[in-house]
């Protein structure tokens, strides 16, 4: 199973401002984001970023989203949408159950510091944009580990974004 992380961060390392938001994502961005997804067929983000976004972003149309939940007893009416209780772990689980081989992790920070925890993040594709946010949600949540990354390669986007790929491991 190959996860490939694809977060957008500001150059002081935050996802989502003091909201919650992250309308500064570019649609050149947001559109090699939607890309790899379509070519995954799954996208795995939290319970809080699947809520906050749900309707406008989620669940991503042609794809599975899986959605990390504290709540064993959610369940979706939408096929397309499937609510794993617990972890990285269990997620990965449920991807492999469902035959998928492999996945966008798209946040939130705290979901990302799981991946990264639990040593499960094969690739990163990270767009960095020209913008200071001063707080807000941190890239990795609380995780306090450390990524090795191997530089694959960089393309400069439109507005100043940088979207750079990493081999991690």
């Amino acid at each position: 199973m190959k996860i490939i992380w694809y977060p957008a961060v500001s150059l002081d390392g935050y996802i989502a401002d003091d909201q919650g938001q992250s309308d500064w994502v570019t649609s050149d961005d947001a559109g090699m984001f939607d890309d790899l997804v379509q070519q995954s067929k799954a996208v795995i983000v939290g319970r809080k970023t699947f809520d906050q976004f749900k309707g406008e972003l989620y669940p991503v149309t042609g794809a599975t989203t899986y959605v990390i939940t504290n709540n064993t007893k959610r369940a979706s009416d939408d096929p397309a949408v499937v609510y794993v209780a617990g972890g990285a772990l269990e997620v990965m689980r449920s991807l492999s159950a469902d035959g998928r081989t492999q996945a966008v992790l798209s946040g939130g920070g705290e979901i990302n510091g799981l991946f990264a925890a639990a040593n499960l993040i094969d690739e990163a594709w990270v767009s960095v944009y020209p913008l200071i946010l001063g707080s807000g949600t941190k890239l990795m949540g609380s995780y306090a580990g450390r990524l090795r990354l191997s530089f694959r390669q960089g393309y400069a986007l439109p507005h100043g974004v940088v979207h750079n790929r990493y081999d991690v491991g």
